[in-house]
C-alpha cells in the first residue's frame, strides 16, 4: 500500500487509559476524575490527516446507548467500543472524500433531518437535543453524525448515480411480478447491515453481529442500532427499507423474511459481503384491502313459493335460465319483467368485506357485466350483476417508485465498493 498502509488497524481496546475511559462514570475521587476528563483529550485514531479523540469515542457511545436504549454499564461501553471506533474512522473517512470533492453540508440540513427524526417520533420540536442536553450528551456528537450521512449521500449521488441506469423493461418486469403477487403478503423492513472487510474479522464480526442481535432481542432500539452500525443506505432512516416487493432481497434473504412475523428479529443471516439483521415491523396484501373493495351490483330476488326440494330446484332452474340471458347491467330490470313474482333492487352498493358468507363466496370474483351463479337462502333466490368494482387502496408501487427502488440497490453495492477503496487508500492508526 501506498500512503493507505494501515496501521494497527482496529486493535483490541485494551490500553489502561481507555479501562479509566470506560469506567469514567464510577470514579468519584478527585484525582480519578482529573484523570478522567484528561484522557478524554487523548488521541483514539487518525485518520489521514483528521483526528478521532477519546472524548468523541466517549460521546459517541453514549448517544448509541441512549438512542438504542441500551443498559448503561462498564460491560455495554467495552462492547460498543470497537464498533463505534470504526463507525467514527468511516465517517472520517466519508467527510474527506466529501471535501475533497466539494461537498458541503449546511446547518439548515442538519437541523432538517434533527426535525424529522423529531417527527417520526411523535416529539415537539427541539425535544431530542433537550433529551440528550439532559442525559449530558453533548449535541454536536449528534450534529457530527447527522452530517456525515448527508455529505455521504451527497457525495455518491454526484459521483455514481451516473453509473445507473435503470431500462423501461426492468421496470416493466419488477411491476408485472408484483401484479402476480397481488394476493400475496407484503412486509415492511428494517435491516441493520456490517460489512466484512477481511476474512481476518470475521470471528470478531461474527461476535459482534450476535451479540447485537441479543442486545435487540433484550429491547434495545432497531432504529437506533442501525443509525449507528449498519452500513445499508438505509442507516439514516434507522434501517427501514420499506415495503420490500418481490424481487427486491436477495433470495437467502427472502427466505428469512417470510418467516417473520410482525415484531420478530432475525438471526445474523451471513452473505458474501457481511451480515444482516432483519426485522419485520408490519403485512398488508400487495394489492391492496381487497375487503375494501366497494361493489356497485343489480340484484334480482326470485321468491320461494315452496320450501320443498322441488319447489326450490324448480326456481333454482328458472334463475340459470334468467341468468344466460342477462347480458349486462343495463339487462337486468328488463329481463326480471319475464319472472313473475321477480323483484330487482338497482344500483346497490356495499363493500366486500360487508356481504354475508354465501353471497361474497358468488360475487367477489366477478368482473364487471357477469352475473352471479344462483345464491340460494332462506325465502328466495338470488341473481347478481355487477355493475362496477372500486378496489380498496391499491399497495402496488408506481413505475416512479420502482425506480426508485432498482436505482437505490445498484447505487449500494457501488456505495459499498467506493467506502471499501477509500478506507484501503486511507492511513488509519489506532492508538488505543
Amino acid at each position: 500500500m501506498n500512503k493507505g498502509k494501515i496501521v494497527r488497524l482496529f486493535k483490541t481496546l485494551t490500553a489502561v487509559g481507555f479501562c479509566a475511559f470506560v469506567a469514567g462514570a464510577t470514579l468519584t475521587s478527585p484525582v480519578s476524575t482529573a484523570y478522567a476528563q484528561q484522557n478524554t483529550l487523548r488521541i483514539a485514531a487518525v485518520v489521514n490527516d483528521d483526528l478521532v479523540s477519546v472524548y468523541d469515542l466517549k460521546e459517541r457511545i453514549e448517544l448509541t446507548m441512549l438512542s438504542a436504549n441500551l443498559k448503561d454499564s462498564n460491560q455495554t461501553r467495552q462492547r460498543l467500543a470497537g464498533q463505534t471506533l470504526r463507525q467514527l474512522i468511516d465517517e472520517k473517512i466519508k467527510l474527506q472524500a466529501a471535501k475533497e470533492n466539494n461537498v458541503s453540508v449546511r446547518d439548515a440540513e442538519i437541523n432538517g433531518q434533527i426535525a424529522k427524526i423529531e417527527s417520526n417520533n411523535k416529539m415537539p420540536s427541539g425535544q431530542l437535543l433537550r433529551i440528550l442536553q439532559a442525559r449530558h450528551v453533548d449535541p454536536e456528537t449528534l450534529r457530527s453524525q447527522i452530517r456525515a450521512q448527508i455529505a455521504w449521500a451527497k457525495l455518491v449521488g454526484r459521483k455514481l448515480r451516473r453509473r445507473v441506469n435503470i431500462g423501461e423493461d426492468q421496470i416493466d418486469e419488477v411491476l408485472n411480478q408484483a401484479k402476480k403477487d397481488a394476493d400475496k403478503q407484503q412486509k415492511r423492513v428494517f435491516e441493520i447491515f456490517v460489512p466484512l472487510e477481511s476474512q481476518e474479522r470475521e470471528v470478531e464480526v461474527r461476535q459482534n453481529v450476535d451479540r447485537m442481535v441479543n442486545q435487540l432481542r433484550e429491547g434495545a432500539n432497531f432504529s437506533g442500532m442501525a443509525r449507528t452500525f449498519s452500513h445499508a443506505s438505509s442507516a439514516g432512516v434507522g434501517g427501514d427499507r420499506g415495503w420490500v416487493l418481490p424481487g427486491d432481497l436477495p433470495p437467502d434473504l427472502q427466505e428469512v423474511v417470510k418467516k417473520l412475523g410482525p415484531g420478530q428479529i432475525s438471526a445474523p443471516i451471513e452473505t458474501l459481503t457481511g451480515f444482516y439483521i432483519l426485522k419485520v415491523t408490519d403485512t398488508r396484501r400487495l394489492g391492496g384491502d381487497k375487503e375494501k373493495s366497494e361493489l356497485t351490483f343489480s340484484q334480482i330476488s326470485l321468491p320461494l313459493v315452496s320450501n320443498n326440494s322441488n319447489g326450490r330446484q324448480a326456481v333454482i332452474a328458472r334463475a340459470q335460465e334468467l341468468r344466460k340471458a342477462i347480458k349486462g347491467c343495463a339487462d337486468v330490470e328488463a329481463q326480471a319483467k319475464s319472472v313473475e313474482g321477480a323483484s330487482v333492487v338497482a344500483d346497490s352498493k356495499a363493500k366486500l368485506g360487508d356481504l354475508s358468507g354465501p353471497v361474497r363466496t358468488q360475487v367477489e370474483n366477478l368482473k364487471k357485466g357477469e352475473t352471479s351463479q344462483p345464491i340460494s337462502l332462506d325465502k328466495a333466490v338470488l341473481l347478481i350483476t355487477l355493475c362496477d368494482r372500486t378496489d380498496g387502496e391499491s399497495n402496488l408501487p408506481s413505475r416512479r417508485e420502482i425506480r426508485q427502488r432498482l436505482t437505490m440497490q445498484r447505487m449500494e453495492l457501488l456505495e459499498r465498493q467506493y467506502i471499501r477503496d477509500l478506507r484501503q487508500a486511507a492511513f488509519i492508526d489506532v492508538r488505543l
